[in-house]
């Protein structure tokens, strides 16, 4: 019997995000490494558990014991690095929204810029105008 080897997943992390349409994040380690993922969102963290996959191969009961260790660990590995992937990805969203955030900031104090000076420019035309008129 094996004990499943497990990975908090940090808090910001979106579950489907990390999972991918058609598990298309997932699959392909767990293809890979001859392991089963599966993410439990019971727990708090959620978790993401890895165990040796016994459909990959007939003998996958039969490797040793370091064999499985190291394809646990190369999923573990896998799937760390897809967290950090996400995490640069999310930071990176966050970036740009700040820099737009400050671009339009300084575009709307631009814009009353301008319109100060308009107005000024109005009311010294209107003043002049009286000026004429009288």
């Amino acid at each position: 019997m094996q004990i499943p080897t497990k990975i908090d997943i940090p808090q910001f992390i979106e579950i489907g995000i990390l999972i991918g349409h058609g598990r298309h994040n997932l699959k392909p380690i767990a293809e890979r490494t001859g392991t089963h993922i599966q993410v439990n969102t019971n727990m708090k963290p959620a978790q993401i558990e890895i165990k040796i996959n016994n459909h990959f191969s007939n003998a996958s009961y039969l490797l040793p014991s370091e064999d499985r260790i190291d394809r646990i660990n190369e999923a573990k590995d896998q799937l760390n690095k897809l967290i950090k992937d996400i995490e640069m990805k999310r930071n990176e969203r966050i970036n740009e929204r700040r820099i737009n955030q400050q671009g339009l900031k300084k575009k709307a104090k631009f814009q009353k810029e301008i319109d100060l000076k308009k107005e000024r420019k109005n009311s010294e035309r209107e003043r002049k105008y009286k000026i004429d008129s009288e």
